[in-house]
């Protein structure tokens, strides 16, 4: 479910309507605070008319409206920030020639995406239509400038990371929910042949007990094996051994939908194994779920490659 920010009126203190302190959800957490976009409203009406902007949430501050719009004073307002009080400035603002309807966003978290997107501000313009993106140091500071993800976005209104790592954000115009992909060419990365699960061994995280018909089981590979946290996939031997019935694995990573291929399949009392890639989740795990009507499986996974920026 995508939320769309929610935000209240206040009354301020020269009797003019201000907008509330807007309602922070779902962003990674900055040095001091959450970034978040500030509305400034006036009898219930959305008033930016120079500069849409981005501030970093402190608790009870004052982000400038009447006075201020972005990082500048607002023009045919009632004048400078008064003395008796601190008008906060956004950690970024732009011009209404790059935008004019900024929408809040998401921090890219997990290893769904490259290096290069992970841990940055991905947020939206909805009168622009783009997906755009920002970098921010451990103190809040702006690194770098604006960096283009998506045009003709068909009018983003809200952002959210999925369970699988992937961005999704509601396009209005279109009344649709987009996930968005970045396509980029990744290099392969050689191990040495590892064993990294093996359930006849006692019970643990890759070990026992045997996977049991019908259920699916969760593997973390990521720093596992010589495989970095950060890879986004795998090159593996799958071995099955002891099946009681006829049946499959499916390997898949965590949080997306169950694939309509098995990964291999095996009848009663066979040992078998075949080679795989399978592409891992947001913390570096997948899972196998064992297509069986009844019994179980014991399956034993040795790594010898896997895929990264």
């Amino acid at each position: 479910r995508i939320h769309l920010p929610s935000f209240g009126l206040r009354r301020g203190t020269g009797g003019e309507a201000r907008a509330q302190e807007p309602t922070v959800r779902g962003i990674r957490l900055l040095a001091t605070g959450l970034v978040v976009v500030t509305y400034h409203l006036v009898d219930g009406k959305l008033v930016r008319t120079h500069r849409e902007e981005l501030d970093v949430g402190v608790a009870g501050g004052n982000f400038g409206w009447p006075y201020m719009e972005g990082a500048i004073q607002q023009p045919g307002g009632p004048g400078p920030c008064p003395l008796t009080t601190t008008c906060l400035p956004p950690v970024f603002d732009y011009i209404r020639s790059v935008g004019t309807t900024i929408t809040g966003g998401a921090f890219v978290t997990g290893n769904a995406y490259p290096a290069s997107l992970r841990g940055r501000y991905v947020f939206g313009d909805y009168g622009a239509g783009w997906i755009r993106y920002l970098e921010f140091d451990s103190n809040n500071a702006l690194v770098g400038g604006l960096q283009d993800l998506a045009t003709a976005a068909e009018g983003p209104v809200a952002f959210h990371q999925g369970p699988d790592g992937y961005l999704y954000y509601a396009a209005i115009n279109s009344g649709k929910i987009y996930r968005i992909n970045y396509a980029k060419n990744l290099n392969f990365y050689t191990v040495s042949p590892c064993r990294v699960l093996d359930t006849r061994n006692p019970a643990g995280p890759w070990g026992g007990p045997r996977l049991a018909a019908g259920a699916d089981r969760t593997f973390v590979v990521g720093g596992q094996c010589s495989v970095p946290a950060t890879a986004r996939a795998v090159s593996v031997n799958v071995t099955v051994t002891e099946p009681t019935d006829f049946g499959f694995l499916t390997l898949f990573p965590v949080g997306r939908a169950v694939p309509l291929a098995s990964t291999i399949n095996f009848r009663p009392n066979q040992n078998r194994a075949n080679n795989a890639t399978v592409t891992l989740g947001a913390a570096g795990d997948f899972t196998v779920r064992a297509g069986m009507a009844s019994g179980g499986v014991h399956v034993v996974l040795d790594v010898n490659g896997y895929f990264d920026d």
